[in-house]
């Protein structure tokens, strides 16, 4: 378990840093499985001063903290960002990097197809009276 106890004591020590602890969130955000993110939320937490100290700073109890940071925990938005807030961290929103991108960017005005008007339809009688079609015959 010595092994054990000094990975987690050098990782804990990384992610003391800010910068450090928000690529850890973000590569494990990227790996797309939301257990994941929660472990290494946990791991950010109990590197940031532990669950007491984030518990009292994110203002919730902790044991909910506890569950919400389990690897099968659902935390609200609130949660999340007071979590965060307590390890100096925040969140970010950025658009994804694609090769090919099917928007065209802001600057370049997207090109619109001409508008094709509709011809107005004569009203029937009308078109009764110029002969272009036959007027219906009276079925009785």
């Amino acid at each position: 378990m010595g092994r054990l106890e000094s990975y987690k004591e050098h990782l804990f020590e990384q992610l003391k840093d800010p910068e450090a602890a928000a690529a850890y969130l973000n590569a494990a955000r990227q790996d797309g499985d939301p257990e994941i993110f929660m472990i290494a939320l946990r791991d950010v937490a109990e590197a940031c001063g532990g669950m007491a100290y984030v518990a009292k700073a994110a203002e919730l109890n902790r044991e909910s903290l506890y569950r919400t940071l389990s690897s099968r925990g659902n935390p609200r938005y609130s949660s999340l960002a007071a979590i965060l807030r307590a390890c100096e961290l925040d969140m970010t929103i950025q658009p994804l990097q694609t090769r090919r991108s099917k928007r065209p960017a802001r600057s370049e005005p997207a090109k619109r197809r001409p508008r094709v008007l509709a011809r107005k339809a004569a009203p029937a009688h009308k078109v009764v009276a110029e002969g272009r079609c036959p007027p219906k015959k009276n079925k009785l």
